[in-house]
């Protein structure tokens, strides 16, 4: 998902904010929480 988009849905002000918010997760988490916001309506 990009990164503005994450940023805009967890109303974030700062890309910077979003990036120090998605590196807290390891990269399993990361990818399944991507899955999950890109595969809605299915």
């Amino acid at each position: 998902a990009n990164i503005a988009y994450i940023s805009e849905s967890l109303g974030h002000n700062n890309l910077k904010t979003t990036e120090n918010y998605l590196a807290s997760f390891e990269r399993e988490e990361r990818e399944k929480n991507a899955s999950l916001l890109t595969n809605f309506g299915e």
